[in-house]
């Protein structure tokens, strides 16, 4: 596997862990770096592109899971 698609995996491996602590905000720029760790990444080998899209996807899933997360708001807890 390439070293760029392991550092990946290792920023988004630690987004997870962050987003398992309820870490928001270092578990978003976790996920950032992978992406950003993936920006222009190139191979011919068809299994490491794929694996790289599948990253990138997963991590940006992720910070929209958490953005969902971050924006919930109970109405109903606001009404006396």
């Amino acid at each position: 596997m390439h070293a760029t698609i392991i550092k990946a995996q290792d920023l988004f491996d630690a987004g997870t862990a962050k987003r398992a602590g309820q870490m928001w905000g270092e578990a978003i720029n976790l996920y950032m770096d992978c992406i950003h760790t993936l920006d222009g990444f190139i191979s011919e080998i068809e299994e490491e592109q794929d694996e790289a899209f599948r990253l990138r996807e997963k991590a940006s899933a992720a910070i929209e899971f958490i953005d969902d997360i971050r924006s919930f708001v109970n109405t109903d807890l606001m009404n006396p």
